[in-house]
């Protein structure tokens, strides 16, 4: 069958595959101008299949020279002249030079406004178009423009963090090294006998570019409760973290733990007791308020990907979560009130690692589990139930049969408490909080900025043996820039002018606020009209800024007349406005636009649109904003084409 095919001659012969659709007595021919596409993408291990190509920390080079300027195509039994559709630029069909050879049309396409083309034959016959206007003279509209920002970010809901004007969150220090804001040192870890580095996190987001999201694409729109990462663990080796705590005054406070490890905890030297059951424990007493230098042990029972958290509590009931507990058939009792007629408090959620039966006062409420396609990827499944119909006044008994691991929450939560005492592990699956119902105060005190839930009250966590001192930090200013707000935990100083080049910022800092975590939050900047040059944003100081950036400069010419101007190089969508009269949108390259051009002055804006890519790998721990994708600028060169020279 394959060599039968193979010998039949082709409906369409091109460089590149062809979509050919009939419509009544027309027939359609979709081309592109690249096959398969103008980008390269580079994975780790591209002899492999599916999420093992490494897809993960996938190189995106996308380069619009690899987009042909046209292609010699054959179309076999087709009638009349082919016509060019033009979804980019819009207007009429346009009929094209061709050549006909019996049942055969041999024509050249244009990709002169995008990167696909669209024929139709539908019978009709038409005069190839005349050719356009010969433009000889070729003049570079320069390098540096007149520029204005124009935001674009709608941060209504409020899940942006803010980002509406111009901020930036990644500074350098005088070396040249990246500074995160609100991220820095806050204690020290180690693993065994391995050397003592420093613990990262943001008071407010956690782990920069936490790891958990990788293979599960992350918890949405929740920061992860852990914020100490240990990496790979042996069954029974030795984790440890150190840190100078500080208890503010007040009310009692209890020093809250969770990890998938036994843990053992010293405040100044000193053994305190902890009620350490499973994932989560909590100190026995209060911590007195002041300094104190916690440090604590880790050992894992089994090999894990260990993570923590540590952070203060109200009160011990506020330190308990939900437990992975395993037996035949588990029980607990409930107390429901005289009205059950449903809601929150009557629900049930369950997850389980394997086949499980819930059951209400022996009634059977529901059954999960039982089959899952991707057994080795070791994800647990999650039902709810409404458990209302099977509930009485009084006491409930409710239970879980299964032969594996079962995590409950709602109106009754899994945990050593259970009857027959279950076996408890401590490891859990990802970020703990996505299997959770109820919401618990967030270990970050700072983390209700995205879901708005409680958080845990606020304590100090810093480097044993910091000190105060000062920081300095470098920032380049975007373009225009007539302000700053430096949000800082210490007095902050401007040293220079915003202007061009890197203006340093100098912070007094104390324990605790050392590196990105002496800001408290991004910087800003109120930004008016600038000068800048073309290229990357990212460049100009602009990191991460999604958004647009209007573009001007002002051009004479000795006669009015028709003109070409090719943007050259764009990242992003573009609009053409000449002397108030737009000249069109273009989305993909080539990015060049037909103009009328006035006698004398004339003003050119471009408006150059970006991606929410930028901001998003900015300030989310997404790992998906690939190398290249970040690029959005106004590359050039841009030319402007015309009969005859401007004046």
């Amino acid at each position: 069958m394959g060599e039968a095919l193979a010998a039949m001659p082709r409906r369409v012969e091109s460089p590149v595959p062809a979509l050919v659709r009939e419509t009544g007595d027309a027939t359609l021919v979709f081309l592109t101008a690249t096959h398969p596409m103008a980008s390269r993408i580079g994975v780790g291990r591209p002899e492999e299949r599916g999420v093992d190509l490494g897809w993960l920390d996938a190189d995106i080079d996308f380069d619009p020279a690899r987009y042909a300027r046209e292609l010699r195509v054959t179309v076999r039994d087709v009638a009349g002249a082919p016509r060019l559709l033009r979804p980019f630029a819009g207007g009429d069909p346009v009929p094209l030079p061709h050549v006909r050879r019996g049942d055969a049309v041999e024509v050249v396409v244009p990709f002169d406004d995008g990167p696909a083309a669209l024929l139709v034959f539908d019978g009709s016959s038409g005069d190839p178009a005349p050719p356009e206007s010969a433009y000889p003279v070729e003049t570079d509209l320069g390098d540096e423009w007149d520029v204005e920002l124009v935001p674009t970010l709608d941060d209504t809901w409020a899940d942006f963090g803010g980002g509406a004007g111009v901020e930036h969150r990644t500074l350098r220090t005088p070396g040249g090294e990246p500074v995160h804001v609100t991220f820095g040192p806050r204690g020290e870890q180690r693993v065994g006998d391995g050397p003592w580095t420093p613990s990262v996190w943001s008071a407010s987001r956690g782990l920069r570019k936490d790891p958990v999201h990788r293979d599960t694409l992350g918890p949405k729109g929740h920061v992860p409760v852990e914020f100490l990462a240990f990496g790979r663990v042996a069954a029974g080796a030795e984790a440890r973290f150190r840190s100078v705590l500080t208890v503010p005054p007040g009310p009692p406070r209890w020093l809250a733990l969770g990890a998938g490890a036994a843990k053992t905890l010293w405040l100044d030297g000193e053994p305190r007791p902890l009620d350490d059951a499973g994932y989560a424990a909590v100190t026995r007493d209060p911590v007195p308020p002041g300094e104190h230098l916690l440090e604590l042990l880790l050992v894992p029972d089994e090999e894990l990907d260990l993570r923590a958290y540590a952070c203060l509590a109200d009160d011990p009931a506020d330190a308990a979560r939900p437990e992975w507990i395993a037996g035949p058939r588990l029980e607990t009792v409930v107390e429901a009130g005289v009205e059950c007629d449903g809601g929150g408090d009557r629900v049930l959620q369950v997850a389980s690692t394997t086949f499980c039966r819930v059951l209400v006062n022996g009634v059977e409420a529901g059954r999960q589990g039982g089959f899952d396609p991707y057994a080795e990827a070791d994800i647990p499944r999650v039902r709810r139930y409404d458990l209302a119909p099977l509930l009485r006044p009084g006491r409930n008994t409710i239970a879980v049969e299964s032969d594996g691991w079962i995590l409950a929450d709602g109106l009754a939560v899994s945990g050593p408490d259970w009857s027959p005492r279950p076996r408890v592990r401590r490891r859990q699956h990802g970020d703990p909080a996505a299997l959770w119902l109820r919401p618990r105060p967030h270990p970050l005190p700072e983390a209700g900025w995205l879901d708005g839930r409680p958080s845990a009250p606020p304590a100090g966590f810093a480097v044993p043996g910091d000190r105060p001192g000062e920081e300095r930090f470098l920032l380049d200013p975007p373009p225009g820039a007539t302000a700053v707000d430096l949000p800082t935990t210490g007095p902050a100083e401007l040293c220079g002018e915003l202007g061009d080049g890197p203006v340093e910022v100098r912070v007094v800092t104390g324990p605790g606020a050392r590196a990105g975590a002496a800001f408290t939050g991004p910087v800003r900047f109120t930004c008016g009209p600038g000068r800048m040059r073309l290229g990357d944003w990212e460049e100009r100081g602009l990191p991460g800024y999604s958004g647009g950036v209007r573009y001007r400069t002002t051009v004479t010419v000795p006669a009015a007349g028709p003109g070409l101007l090719d943007l050259g190089r764009v990242r992003g969508t573009a609009e053409v406005v000449v002397d108030g009269k737009p000249c069109g949108v273009r989305v993909c390259s080539p990015y060049r636009f037909p103009v009328e051009l006035a006698e004398g002055a004339n003003v050119v804006e471009i408006l150059v649109l970006g991606t929410l890519g930028p901001y998003m790998d900015e300030v989310s721990p997404t790992h998906f904003v690939f190398a290249g994708q970040r690029a959005t600028g106004l590359f050039g060169p841009v030319r402007l084409r015309t009969p005859q020279p401007p004046a």
